[in-house]
């Protein structure tokens, strides 16, 4: 039987490897080392720890299209999730929320839609999340006052609507709030005045 981290390696190589299909790897417009014998931190975009397993992707601005795969969440080490300004579609995999080590999520720039998911206010290590320039739809989650690190939040440029949720007001690390360029309605939360 393989150790925990052989084990925890494997899954994070088969993640990988999900993203590359999902996300027409064959077509980035770089993809050195992918799908290759090569370690996976040799991989263009990738970074691993000692251990090799995955603590960082930064695959902005690559030419990825096709939607994000839910395996990503098994990547139980991921700190930094960077694919903004490409072509991707789809949901916001739920699944996400399982990355509990998670400080940056930035996916502005694509063509993202559906809801904002509520899982992802369990990330409680989050500081920036830029999700800007999507067509996201749906109500702001209320879970999201959970996010007790977050710095940096931007919702802007979606169809997003309904209220502003009054929970947010537990956002007390929130330094940049923006929300422009939505169908949000009604008045600031007076709890928001704790920010």
């Amino acid at each position: 039987m393989e150790s925990p981290v052989v084990e925890t390696a494997h899954q994070d190589r088969a993640a990988l490897v999900a993203l590359y299909h999902a996300t027409d790897g064959a077509h980035w417009a770089i993809n050195t080392h992918w799908l290759s014998d090569a370690p996976i931190g040799d991989w263009h975009g990738v970074t691993t720890d000692a251990d090799g397993h995955v603590t960082g992707l930064d695959l902005a601005r690559n030419n990825l299209s096709g939607s994000l795969p839910a395996e990503l969440g098994g990547l139980r080490r991921l700190e930094v999730l960077e694919v903004a300004g490409n072509d991707l579609s789809g949901s916001l995999p739920a699944a996400w929320g399982a990355l509990e080590q998670l400080r940056v999520l930035g996916l502005a720039g694509n063509n993202l839609s559906g809801p904002l998911p509520a899982e992802l206010g369990g990330l409680r290590r989050l500081e920036v999340l830029e999700v800007a320039g999507n067509d996201l739809s749906g109500a702001l989650p209320a879970a999201w006052g959970g996010l007790e690190q977050l710095e940096v939040l931007d919702l802007s440029s979606n169809n997003l609507s309904g209220q502003l949720p009054a929970a947010w007001d537990q956002l007390r690390g929130l330094e940049v709030l923006f929300l422009a360029g939505n169908n949000l309605e009604g008045l600031l939360p007076a709890a928001w005045g704790a920010l």
